[in-house]
């Protein structure tokens, strides 16, 4: 692909121009622009906010000199308004145009962070589905490969075919402290949204996933009574009320502990094989399990009261350490760089967790973990083994099920046509000599109701003539000649 304007060419031009005699106003500007209270509880100045935090030589020529009035309205208040976000624009001037749309051919699903200028990129693994594609421009679109799957961290690297992409640069020191400023990148270097490092870097213990299910606790074994709210899990993937689950990962269960203790393991986007009896037929169903706030109503109900209705990632626990900000991202949003006020990377950002609250995998936690997906170490046939295993004994099993509920319904159905054809032919053969007696009895009805017919002629006939002869006697008796 030829360096176009994901090219950094001309960056090094701009950045310089000017330089010195820009450099007092630029700190007043920056002190001023950012040194704004903006409306958000945890928008406050910090120590990085003082002047000597921005580098001279490494800030934009052409600091926007509206910059510090665009916070007397009170839109501009606004931490995401246009005004806002317009300050920082010089931030994604000097940052690499590292950041790409990744869909599913209809929307967005989700961001991607450019590591090589040959076409590996970095973005949140659970938000993948199919076969990817990147957008590299408003005209170019390419497919791209999963080569690599970290279900820690929640990353995945893809490989695209593409020349001369502009790498992220990642900081060279340690993860911002609490306070400092961050920036979310979206494509063509425009600023995504604005916050400030809430917590330094640490462990997210993992979230537990749920299958959305209720059991029957009358039940012997582990029955399914109900679900617990609608498309849950369970549902969604064909399990029903009455099933009975007996297998999880063809690990045998009998009691709700054990299968409550299984289940507990895993986190929301895992996914696990239930194996469940329904009508004396047994059958292996994959579940992909859920967050339990949204399947559950009561759960549901607590975290939007958290939340005020913000829309969470699914898997936003259970990373080895993450940097918490606040700026106020869409899941979506997801998989893209977390900047500095430099245009350096401190992180990829990898959730939404909360109201006031999303996480960045630190720079140095990314670069370790892709040393690990680009050494072959993760790739996805190696991570999901164990799921592909179960998967194809699943298969197995099914096939095998299927082949004697086949067999045996089959045979049954075999008996039954042999009986039904002779049945049928008995039928054919009774019609054949019912039509053959009806034709013998419609003849002789016929000729019955033309016999009928003479007969009345005939009985016509002789009462006429009797009442002839009673005319004559009835004459003669009274001594006058018949005629």
């Amino acid at each position: 692909m030829k360096c176009d304007s994901r090219c950094g060419s001309g960056r090094a031009a701009n950045v310089s121009a000017n330089a010195n005699g820009l450099a007092s106003w630029r700190r007043l500007a920056l002190r001023t622009a950012l040194g704004v209270g903006i409306v958000g509880s945890t928008l406050l100045v910090g120590p990085e906010l003082s002047a000597g935090t921005f580098d001279d030589d490494v800030l934009p020529a052409g600091m926007p000199l509206t910059a510090p009035e665009v916070y007397r309205t009170r839109q501009a208040r606004e931490r995401d308004s246009q005004e806002v976000l317009s300050a920082f624009k010089p931030v994604m001037i000097q940052a690499p145009n590292c950041t790409v749309e990744i869909s599913d051919g209809s929307k967005r699903i989700a961001l991607g962070t450019v590591v090589s200028a040959d076409g590996q990129i970095l973005t949140k693994a659970s938000l993948l589905a199919g076969r990817p594609l990147v957008a590299l421009g408003p005209d170019r679109t390419v497919e791209a490969k999963v080569i690599g799957i970290d279900l820690v961290e929640d990353l995945a690297l893809l490989d695209i075919e593409a020349e001369g992409l502009e790498p992220v640069r990642w900081v060279d020191d340690s993860a911002p402290g609490p306070g400092a400023w961050v920036v979310s990148a979206d494509t063509d270097r425009r600023v995504r949204t604005i916050g400030v490092v809430s917590v330094v870097p640490r462990a997210i213990p993992k979230e537990r996933g749920a299958l959305g299910i209720r059991m029957d606790p009358e039940a012997e074994g582990v029955v399914i009574s109900a679900f617990s709210g609608d498309d849950t899990p369970a549902e969604k993937a064909g399990i029903k009320v009455g099933d009975k689950v007996t297998e999880v990962n063809e690990e045998p269960i009998q009691s709700m502990a054990e299968l409550q203790g299984l289940i507990s393991q895993f986190s929301p986007g895992d996914a696990v094989i239930l194996t469940v009896e329904r009508a004396e037929t047994s059958m292996a169903i994959e579940v992909t399990l859920d967050n339990l706030a949204l399947i559950d109503p009561n759960a549901r109900q607590r975290e939007e009261q958290e939340t005020l209705g913000a829309d969470l990632s699914l898997v936003r626990t259970g990373f080895s350490s993450a940097l918490q900000h606040d700026s106020t991202l869409k899941p979506t949003d997801c998989g893209g760089p977390l900047l500095d006020i430099r245009g350096n990377a401190v992180g990829i950002n990898i959730a939404r967790a909360g109201r006031v609250a999303s996480y960045a995998l630190p720079a140095d936690t990314v670069r370790e973990r892709l040393v690990k997906l680009q050494s072959g170490e993760l790739a996805p046939d190696k991570v999901f083994a164990d799921r592909i295993g179960r998967l194809d004994k699943a298969l197995t099993r099914l096939a095998t099920q299927l082949e004697g509920e086949v067999g045996t319904r089959m045979s049954a159905i075999e008996e039954e046509l042999q009986t039904l054809n002779a049945d049928h032919d008995q039928a054919v053969e009774s019609l054949d000599q019912a039509e053959e007696r009806l034709q013998t009895l419609e003849e002789r009805i016929k000729t019955l109701t033309r016999d009928r017919s003479s007969l009345d002629t005939r009985i016509k006939q002789l009462r006429e003539k009797s009442d002839d002869y009673r005319a004559q006697i009835e004459a003669l008796r009274l001594g006058v000649r018949p005629r």
